[in-house]
């Protein structure tokens, strides 16, 4: 089971992490949305836009980020960011490593209509050569308990490739229950169920 320290707060950012964000106009001023034992998770800016066009202009971004990136996913992060207008069904993050202030990616949930009724679903992209096990399961489950505790959701999908273990398996080193896979149809999405396990928080 995963060790967070899992908080909703609106603390400064380190002075590593302000180093980070050169260049960003307002990053001296940006405070966490909230936090898990090694990661800081913030409002996307317009100002994130060149880390997030890197991570989507590389080659290898397809093996570490979820399904979404390649459709409907891209759209809305490119949409909002550019134009700082937030979508009523969708929230993101830019996720840093806490000790050291580097950008490891990008995580965000939005909210689908399906025929029983909607659902909310975590997409993410993590920067390749930043990827880390331990910080996508950490990035994992901060996010989903953050859906959790303030959206008060039981639970979420999220968009794997059906063979792709490596993701399964962090859902379940975040401690949520898998629930198989859930039909979106006529998204060509690949989605997958996981619910909340009480032990957890």
């Amino acid at each position: 089971m995963l060790n967070l320290h899992f908080a909703f707060t609106g603390h400064d950012i380190s002075e590593h992490q302000q180093n980070d964000f050169q260049g960003n106009e307002s990053g001296l001023e940006r405070a966490s949305e909230f936090t898990t034992e090694k990661l800081c998770f913030y409002s996307v800016r317009a100002s994130d836009m060149n880390f997030l066009k890197t991570l989507i202009n590389d080659d290898e971004i397809h093996e570490y980020s979820s399904e979404p990136i390649h459709s409907l996913g891209i759209e809305m992060w490119i949409n909002e960011i550019s134009s700082e207008v937030k979508f009523a069904d969708a929230e993101f993050w830019i996720v840093s490593d806490m000790s050291k202030g580097i950008l490891i990616g990008q995580m965000g949930v939005l909210r689908l209509i399906f025929e029983d009724g909607p659902r909310h679903c975590i997409v993410f992209m993590f920067a390749p050569d930043q990827w880390n096990q331990s910080w996508a399961a950490e990035a994992l489950c901060g996010c989903a308990q953050y859906c959790f505790e303030k959206l008060k959701l039981t639970e979420l999908c999220v968009a794997l490739k059906p063979d792709d273990h490596r993701f399964r398996r962090l859902i379940q080193r975040a401690d949520l229950k898998d629930r198989g896979q859930v039909i979106f149809q006529g998204s060509g999405m690949q989605l997958f169920g996981f619910e909340r396990v009480a032990a957890v928080l």
